[in-house]
Parts: C-alpha cells; structure tokens; sequence
C-alpha cells in the first residue's frame, strides 16, 4: 500500500467514476419520461407550467428524440436552441394553447378540435409550431386528426411534439422536404 503506482491508479479509477456519474446525472431528462412504439416520448409538463418549465420540457425532447432527418439521431444543443427561439417567437413563448392574434392566449378554451378543423382556408394558425393550412398545405388538420386519434385535443403538447416528429421524418403530407 506504500507503492504510488497504487495511489495513482486508484486515483484515476475514481476520477473516471465520479465522472460517469456526473455526466449521467447531467444528461438526465426529466420530462421526456417515456416513448410510445414509434420512439415518440411524451412530454411531462402541468398545462399550467411556467414558460421556463415548458420551454426546458420541449428542448430536452427535441435533444433525446431520434429524427430521421438527422440519421436517427436526436438535436444537437445548437439545433434544438434554434428550434426554440423560432417556437419562442412563433407562438409566444413556445405556448402550444397559441392561435394566431390571440395575444391573451385566452381563445384556445372555446376552441376544441371540432373548431379548429372549421377554420377555412390560411391565415389562422394554431400551436407552438404555428401550424396553418388550406387546401395544399394540410398541417392544421394533420394536427387535428393526430389530436384525435391520440383521444386528445390540438393543444397538448405532446400531441404537438409528436407532429413534429411527424413531419421531421416525413409522415403526413408534409414534410422536411418540402418546407
């Protein structure tokens, strides 16, 4: 026990464990809590969670969600950040309950999925993604009826977060691709 070589190496192995163990404990997610057959994770965030709180939620999805755009691979910090700052600035705050000019963020309490699959044409766009629609561009209702198969209505998140998903790995009609 006197020899040093000892020391050092014991030393190391230690070194190398509290490491592990830090970056386990940092790398944690505590909202993206559990994946359906496809690998989507449900999001875990009260309806009422302060911005922060959601915000956080939907970046550290996109950072442990494999697209295939990105070879199977989740976001990268800087992609899922530049993701947020459009959805920050799209739907105040990355709000999935926005509608387009509702500033109060108060309309989405009388509009369901019956109401929002009745808007006509573009112009009225819904979502923390903003999704718009008319007759070449289905994004709307393609988020209405994944709401509906899901037994859900257009603004829980992980509905929205799933039709992004959707649409990153081209399911639907409209796609990476094509944008």
């Amino acid at each position: 026990l006197v020899n040093p070589v000892f020391w050092i190496i014991l030393g190391l192995i230690l070194l190398v464990s509290i490491l592990f163990s830090a970056f386990s404990i940092i790398g944690g997610n505590d909202y993206n809590q559990s994946c359906d057959y496809n690998g989507v994770g449900s999001v875990n965030v009260a309806e009422d969670a302060d911005d922060f709180t959601r915000q956080s939620a939907i970046a550290s999805w996109l950072m442990s969600t494999p697209f295939e755009v990105l070879g199977g691979k989740p976001m990268s910090r800087e992609q899922a950040m530049g993701v947020m700052g459009n959805l920050i600035e799209e739907s105040y705050g990355a709000n999935p309950k926005a509608i387009q000019g509702d500033h109060s963020l108060t309309r989405w309490q009388d509009c369901d999925n019956d109401c929002v699959a009745a808007f006509s044409g573009g112009g009225i766009a819904v979502g923390i993604l903003q999704w718009d629609g008319n007759a070449g561009d289905p994004r709307r209702m393609n988020l209405v009826n994944l709401a509906r198969a899901e037994g859900k209505q257009w603004y829980d998140l992980s509905v929205q977060l799933k039709h992004i998903k959707n649409e990153l790995d081209g399911i639907g009609s409209h796609t990476y691709e094509n944008t």
